[in-house]
């Protein structure tokens, strides 16, 4: 008796008188995807046809992903990746082959959406944030024919109340693409008297022209309108924004509403407990459970 299926599978096709190769092809210590190719040379279409729904069958019912093979990312796979679910709970290596199977319409399913979702919670619970944010950022760079979700957090002017993000007035169509093509030609019209470039920044509000707030510990304004500014010399495409340094965003605490520079903050609370305004108690890093400060942050 040979061990090595392979070496099995050799001498019993080349001693078979059977055009089924039963032997063969039923044996499930062979790879499925060669026991597919030598189905597909050596059976009869009916005799493919037959074995390869019997296969399918048994695949999806023990959920074996080998049978993406046979169903491909199509409605028929995902009853294999309910019944893989069913038998694992494994909901992450689901969500990677749909991110990889973007942007088939399958992703769009009320059934593929609750999988993301669960694995988006998931990441959640661990506090992996990080990878969250990453495989949201690749979703929804797969889904090219889909409109990038809207900003939803963003900078307003605490007189008036309009957003000062450039990145919101820059998104209002095509009135702003003039705009900025205006901007861009002026640029670069004047481009050998300047010195240096201009990186879109601005000490008070577009609207009001009341004065930003002042950061807490430099008592400057804040110059940073936003977590994005577009380079001068590049064109409106949106893959050729860039996000401004972390160390100018704007960074506040949700419960007494001071803040200041991020690089400010992070260095102050790396030796203090309170507010850094004077006068206030509030123990504002404390409150986030999930910081974890030290000296050697960087920015």
């Amino acid at each position: 008796q040979l061990s090595d299926h392979y070496l099995r599978a050799i001498f019993t096709f080349l001693t078979t008188d059977s055009e089924t190769y039963s032997e063969i092809l039923y044996d499930n210590k062979l790879d499925i995807a060669d026991r597919i190719a030598f189905a597909c040379i050596y059976l009869s279409d009916p005799l493919l046809c037959e074995y390869l729904n019997y296969l399918n069958r048994a695949l999806t019912e023990s959920g074996n992903l080998r049978g993406i093979l046979l169903t491909g990312i199509t409605n028929e796979g995902l009853e294999l990746f309910a019944r893989y679910i069913e038998l694992t709970s494994d909901v992450q290596t689901i969500s990677l082959i749909l991110l990889r199977a973007l942007p088939s319409p399958v992703c769009e399913t009320p059934r593929a959406k609750t999988w993301i979702e669960s694995y988006r919670q998931l990441l959640d619970c661990w506090r992996l944030w990080n990878i969250r944010a990453q495989f949201d950022i690749e979703w929804y760079k797969a889904l090219y024919h889909l409109k990038e979700p809207k900003q939803h957090v963003f900078v307003s002017c605490n007189y008036c109340g309009v957003p000062i993000s450039s990145y919101i007035s820059r998104a209002k169509g095509v009135k702003a693409q003039e705009t900025y093509q205006h901007q861009l030609s002026h640029h670069q019209h004047n481009r050998s008297s300047a010195p240096h470039p201009n990186k879109n920044r601005i000490q008070s509000c577009p609207t009001c022209r009341k004065p930003l707030p002042r950061c807490a510990l430099c008592l400057t304004h804040l110059g940073t309108p936003g977590g994005q500014y577009w380079r001068p010399g590049l064109s409106f495409n949106k893959s050729e924004r860039k996000l401004s340094q972390f160390n100018s965003w704007f960074t506040w605490c949700q419960t007494c509403r001071h803040g200041g520079h991020a690089s400010h903050l992070i260095q102050w609370f790396t030796e203090h407990i309170n507010c850094p305004v004077a006068g206030c108690e509030c123990k504002c890093m404390s409150l986030d459970a999930n910081s974890k400060l030290s000296s050697n942050i960087s920015v």
